[in-house]
Parts: C-alpha cells; structure tokens; sequence
C-alpha cells in the first residue's frame, strides 16, 4: 500500500510500506476517509 511518510521537519514522501497487520488482542485497523498535512509552523 501507499503510504504518506514523516521524514522530518518540512519533508513528506510517498512510500510503498507492508499492510498492515493485527499482532495484539488489542490492535485495530481502520480505514481513512479523508485527512490532510498540515504546513502551519507554530512558534
């Protein structure tokens, strides 16, 4: 799957990651609608 990575302060990739998977009893997944990245630097 796709995925929108953090690499640090003002840098954002496209990455290719695994599925995700549940490993724990209290593990969920969910599926996302909408989001978006925020570019707002707060000081």
């Amino acid at each position: 799957m796709r995925a929108l990575c953090w690499q640090g302060v003002n840098k954002l990739s496209t990455e290719t990651v695994p599925d995700p998977a549940i490993r724990n009893d209290q593990d969920v997944i969910l599926r996302v609608g909408l989001s978006t990245t925020c570019g707002r630097t707060c000081t």
